[in-house]
């Protein structure tokens, strides 16, 4: 049993809750707070997108933090058929997350020690509040990020972002939808959406435009990295909104 063991918010993901208690009880990274309670991994491998899905020992991760194994499954995604999946009481689809690796803001995740859920949207590319690109690369390492990166929770907010010199207004636009849904609903000509909706657009216009100036790509399925962040073009998709 750990010797701190911070409750779960309402807006815990279980990678996001896992990552809060290797970080109160400074261990290196995930997979060892697991190893703490004799939790196996295949591989040396932590199955981010299993984590999610809650597709692990629950009731020995809830042996761990000290709470009821009904808490720790209500921070999990439930399968809705095979495309969509229930997170946070919206129909997401599953091709709309962005579940294997991390992406963050430095200045968000060191004022709120935690990383959104919104940040594991494939469309979620910028921080509208610090005026900068998410990180998904380790600036030291070059190794993408994972919930099993050594030392996230100490090293993350020391890290450096690009600001928004090189970004579109359209790109910022959606972000910012991204971030108000958070909140309340989103009016598009009178019609209220939410977040997964607003999502499901973002994937129907993506497959059809081409957003990108020099690509033939959706901006989803080509996203242009340098220097560790994310630079996936969004240019005329908020243009329809």
């Amino acid at each position: 049993m750990l010797l701190i063991r911070p409750f779960p918010k309402p807006t815990d993901t279980l990678p996001n809750y896992l990552l809060r208690l290797t970080a109160a009880n400074y261990y290196r990274n995930t997979m060892q707070l697991l190893r703490t309670n004799n939790y196996k991994l295949l591989n040396n491998r932590l199955p981010s997108k299993s984590v999610f899905f809650g597709n692990l020992d629950l009731q020995r991760v809830a042996q761990l933090a000290n709470v009821s194994e009904k808490q720790i499954s209500q921070l999990t995604f439930h399968r809705l058929k095979s495309i969509r999946c229930l997170a946070f009481q919206q129909r997401f689809l599953i091709k709309a997350l962005h579940l294997s690796g991390v992406r963050l803001c430095p200045q968000c995740y060191g004022e709120l020690g935690n990383i959104d859920f919104i940040n594991s949207l494939t469309s979620k590319t910028y921080c509208t509040r610090h005026h900068c690109r998410l990180v998904y690369i380790h600036p030291q390492t070059g190794n993408y990020l994972t919930w099993a990166t050594d030392y996230l929770w100490r090293d993350a907010e020391n890290w450096q972002s690009l600001t928004n010199n090189e970004i579109s207004d359209s790109e910022i636009s959606i972000n910012q939808h991204i971030e108000e849904l958070t909140h309340k609903p989103l009016l598009i000509e009178q019609y209220p959406i939410n977040l997964a909706e607003y999502c499901d657009l973002l994937e129907f216009f993506a497959h059809f435009l081409h957003v990108s100036d020099e690509s033939e790509h959706s901006f989803r399925s080509n996203p242009i990295t340098h220097f560790g962040l994310i630079r996936s073009p969004i240019s005329v998709l908020s243009d329809h909104f």
